[in-house]
């Protein structure tokens, strides 16, 4: 991760760093659920129109940093699940960057408390979760996504497959954390619903993204997303 902060740094010369870093959410999760759509509608256009707008604030040259650093995070986080390390890369990128605390206040759960609880979340119970055909998992609250992941990794731990096994409802009314969240779910292959929301107030802001691998397994999922009754 050191290497990607290092690149993404090169852009805050020339642009505030918290927009950088916001932009970059943006385009990595826009081209992750367009790439996955096979219809091509409305919701599209306008999520293509976001990424255009988005990057022509961007030279050339800026572009390239950002498309060889959403490259390397892929690359990044790709290794580490094949290694069996989970962490929550973009909490800790956000966090560092210094720019997490300038107009929220916002602190990220750290990984290490987040894997603590979903280890004690699932303490007792991994003899009957094997025997499930889909656990659900809800963090009305999200942030980047520090306790899906975690909840994800000791699933697998305990030799759950969560890639097919786990559907995460993830939200949050942050836009940058919606992204966040959207972009790491997607790259550990978790089936995610991810919207972007006000859960307080009950009301959807505008966004509710599916990732690749809950697209992919939509009729094994399908029954428990229509009988989620939030609205």
């Amino acid at each position: 991760m050191a290497q990607l902060t290092k690149t993404l740094e090169s852009l805050y010369q020339a642009h505030d760093r918290y927009e950088v870093l916001k932009d970059y959410f943006k385009i990595v999760a826009i081209t992750l659920n367009n790439s996955s759509e096979i219809i091509h509608d409305e919701t599209w256009k306008a999520n293509e129109q976001e990424y255009l707008n988005t990057v022509k604030k961007y030279s050339k040259e800026e572009l390239e940093v950002l498309v060889e650093a959403a490259g390397m995070l892929i690359i990044i986080i790709d290794d580490d699940i094949k290694k069996g390390i989970y962490q929550d890369w973009l909490g800790d990128l956000y966090m560092k960057s210094c720019t997490a605390s300038k107009e929220k206040a916002q602190h990220f759960t750290p990984y290490s408390v987040g894997k603590l609880m979903a280890d004690m979340n699932i303490k007792g119970d991994i003899e009957k979760l094997k025997t499930q055909d889909v656990i659900t998992f809800n963090d009305p609250c999200v942030g980047g996504g520090c306790l899906p992941i975690a909840y994800c990794a000791a699933l697998r731990e305990n030799n759950i497959n969560y890639q097919q096994k786990a559907l995460v409802f993830a939200e949050d009314n942050d836009e940058r954390c919606f992204y966040m969240t959207y972009i790491q779910l997607s790259l550990i292959g978790c089936p995610a619903k991810v919207e972007l929301r006000d859960t307080l107030l009950m009301k959807n802001l505008g966004k509710t993204w599916y990732t690749p691998a809950l697209k992919m397994q939509w009729l094994k999922f399908r029954k428990h997303l229509e009988t989620d009754n939030r609205s």
